[in-house]
């Protein structure tokens, strides 16, 4: 017969058995989905964790290099007249050799060429297509309507980038969004409200009065082979400088 404290033994050995049991359970399953899947043969699931970490070092680089770029600099339109063109837009944002990213790459013209190179991921193909209509992108604000700029940019790869990095992809591009608001504004306010591209140039406290705030997706990847193409959408909220 069994004492209490051995039967509490025995009961928590049980417990622990079935503990583990449900365990090595699941490993065996996830792993299981692993191997049918591919991701155990060859370099796949290393290529798969690189290349979905290629994006760390660049991202948050890439939003502060477009809010310090100076597209939002008042010259040389006039308070009276602040029409920006399109190629304005871009020539301020990327200068002669494109928007630098504080080391890590440079961000340059749209180029569908390249772009198209990621085709084989039907999200890429859709925002490749709008970003090469001249509809579509860049688009700039006049005097009355919403400090809002819609435009597309490639990434430049680099030689001395691996081929597993953000860098060192077959092609990489970006559909981005930036609307310029209020920095006192109410909490809706901030959600609702966007000033004109006219209260935007005709505050001359502007670039401590507003913060860009950027939406973006980044289409990055290898033009064969898996893994082929990866994805990134985000938002952040930037000071202007």
């Amino acid at each position: 017969m069994l004492t209490r404290p051995k039967l509490r033994k025995v009961l928590n050995n049980r417990g622990n058995s079935i503990l583990n049991g449900i365990v090595a359970t699941a490993l065996i399953g996830v792993s299981a989905v692993l191997i049918s899947r591919g991701y155990f043969s060859g370099l796949k699931f290393k290529q798969l964790v690189q290349q979905k970490a290629g994006l760390t070092s660049v991202e948050d680089a890439f939003v502060s290099a477009l809010t310090q770029a100076a597209f939002y600099l008042p010259q040389p339109f006039t308070t009276t007249n602040p029409q920006l063109t399109s190629a304005q837009f871009m020539n301020r944002m990327l200068g002669g050799s494109g928007l630098d990213i504080f080391g890590t790459g440079t961000a340059v013209m749209f180029d569908n060429t390249l772009a198209s190179k990621l085709d084989k991921s039907n999200n890429a193909k859709a925002v490749r297509e709008k970003c090469n209509s001249s509809s579509f992108a860049p688009k700039v604000p006049n005097a009355a309507s919403p400090a809002e700029f819609i435009f597309c940019l490639s990434f430049n790869n680099s030689n001395n980038s691996g081929k597993n990095t953000f860098m060192g992809s077959d092609a990489a591009f970006a559909l981005v969004k930036v609307t310029l608001k209020g920095r006192n504004g109410t909490q809706r306010e901030l959600l609702t409200v966007v000033p004109t591209w006219q209260s935007f140039v005709s505050d001359p406290q502007r670039t401590g009065n507003y913060q860009a705030h950027v939406m973006y997706s980044i289409y990055w990847g290898s033009e064969t082979g898996e893994p082929n193409v990866f994805e990134k959408a985000g938002f952040a909220i930037k000071d202007l400088r």
